[in-house]
């Protein structure tokens, strides 16, 4: 989870040091994640509730991901 939030997936060489690009989601891909190992290892049901806001929550971080992706890379070209 921490090299999620810090980006090291996507920059591996991103800081390990101050607050990483997904912070102010943390505690939402804990909450997906949580609900990953609920509906896959312990067959618990998901409510539709519960499966909308998991949708929004990854349609946002997919948003955020492409932004920064699109930023780096004007960055790029800056330097």
């Amino acid at each position: 989870m921490k090299a999620f939030v810090r980006d090291r997936w996507f920059d591996p060489q991103a800081s390990l040091r101050g607050p990483g690009v997904f912070e102010p989601q943390r505690f939402a891909l804990h909450r997906l994640y949580d609900m990953r190992l609920k509906a896959d290892y312990r067959l618990d049901d998901i409510s539709r509730e519960e499966a909308q806001w998991a949708i929004g929550t990854v349609q946002e971080i997919i948003t955020l991901s492409e932004q920064k992706a699109i930023s780096n890379a004007t960055q790029d070209k800056e330097v």
